[in-house]
């Protein structure tokens, strides 16, 4: 009875089915879009008196155009917005404004950056164990014959 022998390895034929399973996205890219999609963010309330919260949204150096915030007025409104524009008197939204003599609390939304650094290790991490964990599987699939 003649024993059949096995094909020598060829790498060519892992190469191809990686590339089945990758498809054209590779681990870093992977890893840059998690990142993106899930940025730790949350909104931190800026702890000023009311006279230098005034003073320094006024300035600019405190809250810009295209930042999201959450503001409370003296009389106790809540206010959510994307900020549109800020000028001396008054912050500006889509469909709200404020004046910033009634601002009495302010929230921003910042990005917690130990959090996503926890978050980019974790990721690459579980990606790595996912490697080692399918790269023999790939290799005994490419080497069946």
């Amino acid at each position: 009875m003649q024993s059949k022998l096995r094909q020598p390895f060829r790498c060519s034929v892992i190469k191809q089915r990686t590339k089945i399973f990758w498809g054209r996205a590779s681990l870093p890219t992977v890893v840059i879009v998690c990142l993106l999609i899930s940025a730790c963010t949350s909104m931190r309330t800026v702890d000023l008196p009311e006279n230098t919260l005034q003073t320094r949204i006024r300035a600019g150096d405190l809250i810009v155009a295209g930042e999201q915030v959450r503001l409370v007025t003296s009389d106790g409104r809540e206010y959510e917005f994307l900020i549109s524009s800020v000028d001396q008197e008054s912050i500006h939204g889509s469909n709200d404004h404020v004046q910033i003599d009634d601002v009495v609390t302010i929230k921003t939304r910042r990005i917690h950056a130990g959090k996503t650094a926890l978050l980019a290790g974790g990721l690459v991490g579980v990606w790595t164990v996912i490697a080692i964990l399918v790269a023999p599987a790939l290799i005994l699939a490419a080497a069946a014959p």
